[in-house]
């Protein structure tokens, strides 16, 4: 399948670089971000399947992003994974509704398997 497109916003471009190898690795198109503000030109620009998001994007939040497009995201049915070392951070996704959280450090085999997962949800809910 692997038919989607995932923005990856992270600031820390080894990082960034590892989550866009394992998943363009499985045939998905990724298009990374080490910025808030490409990121909402990204977001501005194209359709999404999926955003996975750090939290803290230097000195900011990239909740506040995500706030601020989550009623776009929702309608186009985006899933929103965040990413954080902070716990507490999976409480505030929660808040907003954003249900997907993977604490750092992520292993590729997890973030493989979740984005496998969202894909065979995104494609049940197709099918339906």
């Amino acid at each position: 399948m692997a038919d989607l497109n995932i923005l990856i916003l992270e600031d820390d471009s080894d990082l960034l670089n590892l989550y866009s190898r394992v998943l363009l690795k499985e045939g998905y198109r990724v298009f990374p971000a080490l910025t808030l503000t490409a990121a909402y030109d990204l977001l501005n620009q194209l359709d999404f399947d999926v955003v996975i998001s750090d939290i803290g994007i230097g000195s900011d939040r990239s909740l506040g992003m995500l706030r601020s497009q989550i009623d776009r995201l929702q309608h186009k049915r985006t899933e929103i994974v965040i990413v954080s070392g902070r716990e507490e951070a999976r409480y505030m996704c929660e808040e907003i509704g954003i249900e997907f959280f993977l604490h750092k450090p992520v292993s590729p085999s997890e973030l493989r398997q979740l984005i496998n997962r969202l894909e065979q949800r995104r494609a049940m809910a197709a099918a339906v």
